[in-house]
């Protein structure tokens, strides 16, 4: 299984820099895209918080804006810059599985690394299996 990464994009809601000097949904876009571009394409992206900037529903709107082009299954992770009531009822029907917690089958581990090693609170977590929503599973590499 191929798994990409993607964190901290800091959505903002349309036209509104991020801090006032960049143009954080148009990089979170050009990420998405460039995933698209990769071959082997990802099975899995796993965006981990800070998902948007401010935790306003209107930052939440653009996300799942953002998002519908996303076309990998994904996993969504709250950050602290995250609302948690906002973050549950932006995603309450959406195509990303939520959590801040995974569970189901094929465990891994996803570790946090900082500059300076790894973090104190790493979690075990468990990925849900892509098996049933039709998605292969890769060959580890030669």
């Amino acid at each position: 299984m191929l798994i990409a990464q993607l964190s901290d994009p800091h959505v903002r809601p349309g036209g509104v820099l991020y801090q006032d000097v960049a143009c954080s949904n148009a990089q979170f876009a050009a990420a998405i895209a460039e995933l698209h571009a990769l071959d082997p394409r990802p099975d899995l992206v796993l965006l981990s918080g800070d998902l948007v900037d401010e935790g306003t529903p209107p930052e939440y709107a653009k996300l799942r804006a953002l998002l519908r082009g996303l076309e990998i299954p994904s996993l969504v992770i709250p950050g602290n810059h995250d609302d948690r009531d906002a973050f549950r009822s932006a995603f309450r029907s959406s195509k990303c599985c939520v959590t801040s917690r995974m569970i189901a089958a094929m465990p891994m581990m996803i570790l946090a690394l900082s500059r300076n090693g790894m973090m104190e609170n790493s979690t075990e977590m468990r990925v849900p299996s892509l098996r049933s929503a039709g998605t292969a599973s890769r060959s580890p590499a030669p």
